[in-house]
């Protein structure tokens, strides 16, 4: 006699897809992007980009030209980074207008580098277009981090600068403001 309630889920919401390193992330936003076939969902793109990252961290990021490394090593001037925050926040209004009552999902591991400041920021944009955010991420248990980015930190050729400290993510400063915000 106890019927299932089927989910359905909720008009407009705006989704952001995270995850820690080799989680996935490129292969979920591939399928995602490109055969995303429940009509339901709206998949949104950044700046040009099909990985949201560049495009929240130049939005939202107090200091991305210190604080994200795509910007920090591309040596962009002020100016481009301000044009460049301008645009992300113009595609982030218009993406939001174009899934229209779908929910859109955004890509962007870069969120989790957020402060709790700037992932507010995030939020009350959000909010502003009238839409509820929800973060889905994939994190990793510290061993397994540690043992793949040990070898990262190999192939990579970075086996000199090698600590048991610069294995190890810090995931209460990378995730609790998810808990705290949202």
């Amino acid at each position: 006699k106890d019927k299932m309630a089927k989910t359905e889920p909720e008009a407009g919401k705006v989704i952001v897809h995270f995850g820690m390193d080799k989680t996935g992330s490129t292969s979920i936003r591939a399928s995602l992007s490109k055969h995303l076939s429940d009509p339901s969902f709206y998949y949104g793109t950044l700046v040009g980009h099909l990985n949201a990252s560049r495009g929240l961290a130049a939005a939202f990021m107090e200091r991305p030209e210190e604080n994200f490394p795509y910007y920090k090593n591309s040596r962009f001037s002020p100016a481009q980074l301000h044009r460049l925050r301008a645009q992300a926040l113009d595609d982030l209004s218009s993406e939001i207008e174009r899934a229209v009552s779908r929910s859109i999902i955004f890509s962007a591991e870069a969120v989790s580098a957020f402060s709790e400041n700037e992932f507010r920021s995030l939020c009350a944009e959000i909010q502003a277009h009238g839409k509820q955010l929800t973060c889905v991420g994939y994190i990793r248990r510290p061993k397994e981090y540690m043992e793949s980015n040990l070898q990262q930190k190999i192939k990579g050729n970075f086996a000199r600068k090698l600590s048991p400290e610069s294995l190890f993510s810090d995931y209460r400063k990378r995730f609790e403001k998810f808990e705290t915000v949202l």
